[in-house]
């Protein structure tokens, strides 16, 4: 068994914690190069920059937590 989390545990966990301090998660298909989902965790009442830097490909959004290349629809841990 591995220490690692699956990304669909992974995603339960930023859940969790974002509900002990009353967040919002959003998850958005990555608009980058990486087809994708970006997660963010952000005040329920915070309108969302989804935007990128060009040059990067960074966020701008302060509230941006990771990347996925895919998220499961169940636990592969």
């Amino acid at each position: 068994m591995s220490d690692r989390l699956c990304n669909y545990c992974l995603l339960r966990s930023i859940r969790r914690g974002a509900d002990e301090t009353s967040q919002k998660v959003t998850v958005h298909a990555s608009d980058g190069s990486l087809q994708g989902q970006d997660v963010f965790v952000h005040p329920p009442d915070h309108t969302l920059d989804l935007t990128t830097e060009p040059e990067t490909g960074n966020h701008r959004s302060p509230y941006f937590v990771c990347w996925f290349m895919e998220i499961s629809d169940h636990c592969c841990c």
